[in-house]
């Protein structure tokens, strides 16, 4: 698995042009690319397993152990464990109620969720005229929850985890979307923006020009 470069800072929009001055279409990853919200998730499934199946996970090893995988491979691997029976929609609808708790809290709502950087970034290649995609093995209302707090509507294109019949490690998802923006060539029309393994095999096994990103760690 390899990538065309990697980035651990948020470059400006002229480092970016420079790197990918062909590439009309630029696919973002969210979790852990566009927002910081790995560390999210992990907390509202550790939350979740305790509640629901008496199971004590900290976040933090769940964050280790998952990073990018989608929700039904996590609920999977852990919901199973103690031989008690909860439905996936339950084991969500549960997760979505703490992942609610913990974007109501204060500073983690409105425009101060994202990083100035990453507004910059997003309305630079807005104005250059690059058109932005976004494709996340999050559920759809989580995806929708997060990017409707985005101060202008950014993405032509979301797709999450209900519009496709496979996430990713898979490439489906990014395959689905490069065909819905019209994508040809995808080595020199396409670059996709990731940071986690699981993300990282579905977009290299795409085809496209991809980045892996590391801004959130450093």
């Amino acid at each position: 698995m390899t990538w065309d470069l990697e980035w651990n800072h948020i470059p400006g929009i002229s480092e970016f042009l420079q790197s990918f001055p062909h590439q009309k279409f630029v696919i973002w990853d969210m979790d852990g690319t566009l927002v910081d919200s790995e560390r999210h998730h992990a907390v509202a499934i550790s939350k979740t397993l305790n509640k629901l199946l008496g199971i004590n996970i900290s976040g933090e090893e769940i964050l280790k152990k998952f990073i990018g995988k989608p929700d039904d491979m996590v609920f999977e691997e852990l919901a199973t464990q103690n031989g008690k029976e909860i439905s996936f929609r339950d084991f969500m609808k549960e997760k979505n109620e703490f992942l609610k708790q913990i974007y109501q809290a204060p500073n983690q709502v409105g425009v101060d969720f994202f990083r100035k950087e990453i507004l910059n970034l997003l309305s630079g290649l807005q104005k250059s005229h690059r058109t932005l995609a976004l494709v996340t093995a999050s559920e759809n209302y989580f995806m929708h929850s997060i990017l409707d707090l985005l101060p202008e509507s950014f993405f032509s294109l979301r797709v999450g985890r209900q519009d496709t019949a496979l996430s990713k490690p898979h490439a489906m998802p990014y395959l689905y979307a490069m065909e819905k923006l019209g994508a040809k060539n995808p080595k020199e029309e396409v670059v996709i923006l990731e940071d986690s393994p699981t993300g990282l095999m579905a977009a290299t096994s795409s085809g496209a020009s991809v980045v892996k990103v590391s801004w959130f760690s450093f």
